[in-house]
């Protein structure tokens, strides 16, 4: 196994485990509530990261997002924000709409699944030149 392979590997894998499952986004546009969620953190320098917490039914639930309507400068640990989740699977929310939640997602994932074919593509090529 070459490194360029063993690092597009890599990369597949830390793909499959970060981005969030289009399907799952779907799921929330179609069926969706809201609760108010705390800042429980933020990291600005980390594409505008913010990090909440929220409860459904009792239970504590976790989240983050890079997309405010307000700047992360002005958002304070202990400030409430409004959250949109899944009622029968609260770990899926979002800050979003639903539905722009929805199609964001879905072009990442296809965007880094065609980014991954076409290193792929270049990888095959690369290994078919060096046999001939």
């Amino acid at each position: 196994m070459t490194f360029e392979t063993l690092a597009l590997a890599v990369f597949i894998v830390a793909l499959c485990i970060f981005i969030p499952n289009p399907r799952d986004y779907e799921q929330l546009a179609s069926r969706h509530e809201t609760s108010a969620a705390e800042v429980t953190g933020k990291a600005c320098w980390d594409h505008h990261r913010v990090d909440y917490a929220f409860q459904v039914g009792g239970k504590s639930f976790i989240g983050f997002t890079n997309s405010l309507q307000v700047p992360c400068d002005s958002i304070k640990v202990g400030d409430h924000i409004k959250v949109f989740y899944d009622p029968t699977n609260p770990r899926v929310s979002t800050t979003m709409a639903p539905q722009a939640a929805y199609e964001h997602y879905t072009t990442q994932a296809v965007g880094m699944a065609i980014f991954t074919l076409v290193i792929l593509g270049i990888l095959l090529r690369k290994s078919f030149a060096g046999r001939r």
